[in-house]
Formats: structure tokens, C-alpha cells, sequence
């Protein structure tokens, strides 16, 4: 594990928590009650008044991570610009980045993030009108789906509709078990919708007897695994975007400066081991000459100025003369 590997994995236990606490806190602001009144009513104003929906948006994450991990994604920036200095012994002035990044953070992280709340929470309400749930169960539904991705948000719609028809079938029967061909029947309605995981899950709880508290611990740990999940998945990949975006300003700034030579380039570099991806490991050979400020580095995935260039990549970027070698 190198110095960048250790501040990745600090800046991503840092952002994991951020997020953690800030959808946390979003969700225990709501009203449960006032919410599923206004979806009973089907009354669209009040119900985007009382989840903070805004053009799109939910308002209450865009404030929320504004004053939270853009400060600390700043911070991981700044942090990064400050260690490559050092090691190339150039100058760097990371005050003079913060304006337009925090303007860039916003836009390519935040509002993202705000918009998917909209997205999974909006259709999570209208998914399950749809199939007839109830008013409290569509607003709990719909809180929990803040913390998710609308696809996430979805496959837990569908564990509800299954847990529902298992919880009637067996609701019928003497010793409230099911049978093996009842409970696939049930399943195979919703397979397209759900896991390997989720369904096996509900093809545990459904073998023996099944009560209501059984099913909403389900669904409960479903949605709690599935959130936690994404919020280390965005966590790791703001962390280290965040990483090499520090690292490539401060080789622009030591260009401007002259603080590092006129003729230093950027080089990618792989792990070389056998997790590389193969689309990754042609990165190196595909810019053998190395790049310059404000070049992309060409890759079969498409231009980028730096990794990382997919989810849990692993690249590096050396900065080096031409001449120096690997």
C-alpha cells in the first residue's frame, strides 16, 4: 500500500460516513404520518413540500452534502495537491482551485446524488400505487428509497410485492408455511426485478413459517445492505477521483510556475497484476509518449484526464521527462 492508497482510504472512510450521517439525518427529518396523508391524497405538492423536492432535485441532500463531503472532498484535493509538491519538490497554491471546484463538485457530484434521491423516492411512490399498497407502507417505502439508486429503489418494491403475496398465501394455511410451489410461483412473478441475493433471501424466509415482523426484518436489512453498498461504492470513487484530480492540478500549477520542467509528461501506470482489466492494461501502451496538461489520456473506454476510469480502479498516474524511463 502506497502513500495515495492510504489517503484513499482515509478520504473514503471520511466520505462513507458523511454520507451515512447525512441521509441518515435527511430520512429522520420526515414526518412518516404527514407524508403518507399527502400520498393518500395523491397530492403531489404537498408530498415534494415534505420530502424537499425541488426541480428534480432533492433540496434537503443538496444542502446537506454542500456542507458536508464537498468540504471534505475539497479537503482531499487540497491534500493531494499538497503531497505532490513535496514529492516533486514543485509549488502549488490550492486556494486558487477552491471556487471552481467547489462550483465542479456541485455539479458532478452532489446534484447527482440529489437527483437519484428524487428519482428512486419518486418512483418508488408512484411503483407501489400502482400495485395497490398502502399509504404507510408507499411513505416509509418512499423515505428508505432516499438513500438508494432508483434500480436499488425498485428491487426493493418488488421484495415488498413478494413478501405481501407470501405473508397472504400463508395466511391460509393451517401451520402459515408455504409450499415449494407456492412459494415458486410467487418469486418467479418478481425474479426479473430482484438479485441472486434478494432472492435468495425470500426463498429462505418463504420455506418456513412467515409473520409480519419476519418480513419487514427482510426488507428492512435488504434496504439497509443495498444502501450501505452504494454509499462505500461512491465513497471509494469520489475518494480517489478526488485523489488524482488533486495530483493532475498541482502538475498544471507546476507547469504555469515552472516549478516542475517544461518538459515533464504524465504516464499511466497499471498495478500489473492479475486483477487489471484488460481495458486498462492497453491505457499504458495507447499513450507510450505520456501526456501533457489539459491531454486526456486515450483509453477504449474514452478520453480521460486522469483515473479512475471505471468503478474500484486501481491506475496510477507518474509524472516524469520523457527520458527518465518507467
Amino acid at each position: 500500500m502506497d502513500d495515495l492508497d492510504i489517503l484513499i482510504a482515509r478520504l473514503t472512510a471520511e466520505f462513507e460516513d458523511t454520507l451515512h450521517l447525512s441521509f441518515k439525518k435527511i430520512s429522520e427529518d420526515i414526518d412518516i404520518d404527514y407524508l403518507s396523508n399527502a400520498i393518500a391524497a395523491r397530492d403531489e405538492g404537498k408530498i415534494a413540500g415534505i420530502l424537499s423536492f425541488d426541480e428534480g432535485l432533492h433540496q434537503g441532500i443538496d444542502n446537506d452534502l454542500n456542507n458536508g463531503l464537498l468540504y471534505a472532498l475539497i479537503g482531499g484535493i487540497a491534500f493531494a495537491m499538497k503531497g505532490f509538491a513535496q514529492r516533486h519538490r514543485s509549488r502549488v497554491n490550492p486556494n486558487g482551485e477552491v471556487e471552481q471546484l467547489m462550483a465542479e463538485l456541485r455539479r458532478n457530484v452532489v446534484e447527482p446524488l440529489a437527483r437519484r434521491a428524487y428519482e428512486a423516492a419518486t418512483q418508488t411512490i408512484s411503483r407501489m400505487q400502482r400495485l395497490n399498497f398502502n399509504a404507510h407502507e408507499i411513505a416509509r417505502s418512499a423515505v428508505a428509497a432516499l438513500s438508494l439508486a432508483p434500480d436499488q429503489a425498485k428491487s426493493i418494491v418488488y421484495m415488498r410485492k413478494a413478501v405481501r403475496e407470501a405473508l397472504q398465501a400463508a395466511s391460509t394455511t393451517p401451520d402459515a408455511k408455504l409450499s415449494a410451489q407456492a412459494v415458486k410461483a410467487i418469486l418467479d412473478r418478481v425474479q426479473s426485478h430482484l438479485n441472486a441475493a434478494q432472492r435468495g433471501a425470500l426463498r429462505k424466509a418463504f420455506s418456513g413459517p412467515l409473520d409480519q415482523k419476519a418480513a419487514d426484518d427482510i426488507i428492512h436489512r435488504h434496504t439497509r445492505a443495498l444502501a450501505s453498498y452504494r454509499q462505500s461504492v461512491i465513497a471509494r470513487q469520489e475518494a480517489t477521483r478526488a485523489v488524482h484530480l488533486g495530483e493532475y492540478l498541482a502538475f498544471r500549477q507546476g507547469k504555469a510556475n515552472r516549478s516542475i520542467p517544461r518538459d515533464a509528461r504524465r504516464f499511466w501506470r497499471t498495478r500489473e497484476d492479475e486483477r487489471v482489466r484488460h481495458t486498462h492494461h492497453l491505457v499504458p501502451a495507447m499513450n507510450a509518449d505520456g501526456v501533457d496538461v489539459g491531454e486526456p489520456f486515450q483509453t477504449s473506454l474514452g478520453p480521460a484526464l486522469y483515473p479512475p476510469l471505471e468503478i474500484n480502479c486501481r491506475c496510477r498516474v507518474d509524472v516524469r521527462r520523457p527520458n527518465a524511463g518507467a
